[in-house]
């Protein structure tokens, strides 16, 4: 849900006449969900590349390391390329928030630290840029949480762990897919 209401934020940040409702809020979740499942299915050849930028920590790439091709090249880059991602993300973040040190609890957005970057840069367009960023990774997280969803499920069923484990236990013929 709360990639959804973000994207609330962001629009009641840019947009002041803007009033968010929650009612609004499911209906981007929805499409959030709708988005993390079309790339799971339709792209999942990219899945690998998006997996990359929604680690949730140091040892995410590990997980998948059955399924890249190239694991021992891959695997290694993958975990650089997340830790060095997220941690000059992380410091940027840590930088703007504690330059600022005013009141973002009242924040109309819904969220302080969308209040705390437009304080802090003194720029809307940079403040929708650092929330759009995280934005972006949490959207590939979705991505990655359902992947990995489906494919505990998948393997679940092809142990006959589940109900009706003959129909979910097998990939899709065109995509290879535990779909």
């Amino acid at each position: 849900m709360t990639g959804g209401v973000i994207i609330q934020g962001v629009a009641a940040l840019n947009y002041p006449e803007y009033q968010v409702e929650r009612w609004q809020g499911t209906l981007i979740l929805y499409a959030v969900v709708l988005f993390a499942f079309f790339f799971n299915t339709l792209l999942a050849r990219l899945l690998p590349f998006a997996e990359v930028f929604a680690f949730m920590g140091a040892d995410g790439a590990t997980h998948m390391s059955e399924e890249v091709a190239e694991p021992r090249t891959t695997i290694p880059w993958a975990l650089i390329t997340s830790i060095t991602l997220n941690g000059f993300l992380g410091f940027g973040m840590l930088i703007a928030l504690l330059y600022y040190q005013g009141d973002i609890m009242g924040s109309k957005t819904g969220f302080p630290f969308i209040e705390a970057f437009l304080q802090s840069l003194h720029s809307l367009l940079w403040a929708t840029a650092y929330t759009s960023i995280l934005l972006v990774l949490l959207m590939f997280a979705n991505v990655a949480v359902l992947a990995a969803a489906s494919r505990r499920t998948y393997a679940f069923a092809r142990d006959n762990g589940l109900p009706f484990s003959s129909y979910i236990g097998h990939l899709h013929e065109r995509t290879k897919l535990p779909l």
